[in-house]
């Protein structure tokens, strides 16, 4: 994973968006790096080309849905023993993974990065919030998840899934957001939420 830093300040959507393409396209962010299995001669004849397998899931790999919901403990959904009726949660559950060992933490964006990262949250740098104005620059505060700590997306993504995410963040550095695009690929690339191509 690339570990980009980002100064530049971008008024309109427009350069925005040429920005994040010109980042993608030149930088390689979009694909890892291969090795180079054609021959490369001294005219196209002489050449030939290798185009790599793209990194698919596996055969019947399932479709992930990963939810949060902000300040709702284990205790308030009828999924996990609570008073409020919650059934297409409880078929979502009955039907695949419940996980039972999650600490949440007071406020939305550590939890959210303890999820996403299955990781304490001070260790991935947000126990506040990653917005300047509510970060600290201090050890586990400054509101950036270091390229190290990769997230479930990250993970799932590098094997063949697809990703995508709907929702607010409070993970993303104002510094690493703009009008155009919201989140920069690599935080887009943290906290996706995960589909197969089935």
């Amino acid at each position: 994973m690339k570990n980009l830093k980002n100064s530049i300040a971008i008024k309109s959507p427009k350069k925005g968006l040429l920005i994040t393409a010109f980042l993608i396209t030149q930088l390689g962010i979009a694909q890892e790096k291969t090795e180079f299995k054609g021959v490369i001669g001294k005219t196209l004849a002489d050449s030939k080309e290798y185009w790599p397998d793209p990194v698919t899931a596996p055969k019947g790999a399932p479709n992930v849905v990963w939810i949060l919901l902000d300040d709702v403990g284990f205790g308030a959904s009828s999924t996990f023993g609570g008073l409020i009726n919650t059934p297409t949660f409880d078929n979502l559950a009955n039907n695949g993974l419940r996980y039972t060992n999650f600490h949440t933490t007071a406020i939305c964006a550590p939890t959210r990065a303890a999820l996403l990262t299955g990781r304490n949250s001070g260790r991935v740098h947000v126990s506040g919030f990653s917005h300047t104005i509510l970060s600290a620059g201090f050890p586990g505060w400054d509101g950036r998840i270091p390229s190290d700590k990769g997230t479930i997306a990250e993970i799932l993504r590098d094997n063949g899934y697809n990703t995508f995410a709907v929702g607010k963040y409070g993970v993303t550095p104002d510094e690493e957001a703009s009008d155009a695009v919201r989140l920069t690929v690599g935080q887009l690339e943290k906290v996706s939420i995960i589909s197969t191509d089935s």
